[in-house]
């Protein structure tokens, strides 16, 4: 969810990282994700204009107005549990894990994994995304995630207290983030010692995009995803596996590894990573369909922002291969 820089959003961040983070700190996970929610639900209370945009974009995505309703209001509790949930990660054991996530789908990564080649993890940013992150590397897998912070825009407080203090509590975190703008050696090298790396397959969610990018269907609309995570796979012979945290049943949130995306037979280089790209796409429209609150990219779902009508596939600003993963300003 994007926010406007101002005197009040400042007051917030100053709220948020210093006595409410102390508080929170100190909250079994389970009533710390209540809590996160009650903040999206306040947030959503005070902001008719947004709830407008979230619903007229869920109305893009062919959403019926019932479950657009429902799911305006929980996109703003995903926002906040996303974002504030980073107070926990490195908190974590295997026991309190298993009150705040399931893992579903250790089967299909068992499998890719005794292939010896490692495995490229593509999610969406859909539900928490460094949640992910988090509960594999406790469940003893050494995992990498790809991903880029974005300080385009923020205030001098947005930089020198939200990203700084967020930037020390991922540092944290079971498992290794690197930038996707710089050297992605760490995650070829994982790949090659049998290791896990989180991406994201459907872009940065801002302006700047990295490496080549081609168009895809999502709820009847065309936008731009990323080849980065296809590439990878296709080059370091790793198996792509899709992820998406979900709401889980007995627990707030589910892991779900998806099995492979298949390598397309008789096709290769750009050919080959734009088919997975799209059966990428395809695998998330099955989950955004049914959980469309999920979204973290809800609020730029409209032509001005991720839709294209002339997709060129071409960044304005970098060639990179690699892809993004969690980029929203905090």
């Amino acid at each position: 969810m994007r926010v406007r820089e101002s005197f009040l959003r400042d007051l917030l961040r100053l709220f948020a990282w210093y006595p409410f983070r102390w508080l929170a700190e100190r909250l079994p996970p389970r009533l710390a994700v209540r809590v996160f929610r009650a903040l999206g639900d306040a947030h959503w209370a005070v902001a008719p204009g947004k709830r407008r945009l979230l619903a007229r974009n869920l109305g893009r995505l062919g959403i019926a107005a019932d479950q657009a309703s429902r799911a305006v209001r929980e996109n703003f509790r995903i926002h906040y549990v996303s974002q504030l949930l980073v107070f926990f990660y490195s908190r974590l054991t295997r026991t309190s894990l298993g009150k705040l996530a399931a893992v579903a789908g250790l089967e299909h990564l068992d499998a890719a994994l005794a292939q010896g080649r490692g495995v490229v993890l593509v999610q969406a940013h859909f539900g928490p995304e460094q949640l992910a992150l988090a509960a594999l590397s406790l469940l003893g897998h050494r995992v990498v995630q790809i991903g880029c912070a974005n300080d385009a825009g923020l205030s001098a407080v947005g930089r020198s207290v939200s990203l700084r203090l967020r930037r020390r509590y991922e540092a944290r975190i079971p498992g290794r983030i690197i930038d996707a703008r710089t050297s992605l050696l760490p995650a070829l090298r994982a790949l090659r010692e049998n290791g896990l790396v989180l991406t994201a397959g459907d872009g940065a969610g801002w302006a700047r995009r990295l490496g080549r990018h081609v168009p895809v269907t999502l709820g009847g609309q065309e936008l731009l995803f990323p080849v980065g995570p296809g590439r990878l796979a296709l080059g370091s012979g790793a198996a792509l596996l899709p992820l998406f945290v979900v709401r889980g049943e007995g627990t707030p949130f589910t892991v779900v590894i998806e099995p492979p995306l298949a390598r397309p037979r008789g096709l290769s280089g750009e050919v080959a990573e734009t088919a997975l790209a799209v059966e990428f796409a395809r695998r998330y429209e099955r989950r955004l369909l049914v959980e469309p609150g999920f979204m973290r990219f809800l609020e730029l779902f409209t032509p001005s922002e991720l839709l294209v009508a002339d997709a060129s596939g071409q960044g304005p600003d970098d060639t990179r291969p690699g892809s993004p993963g969690p980029c929203a300003p905090s």
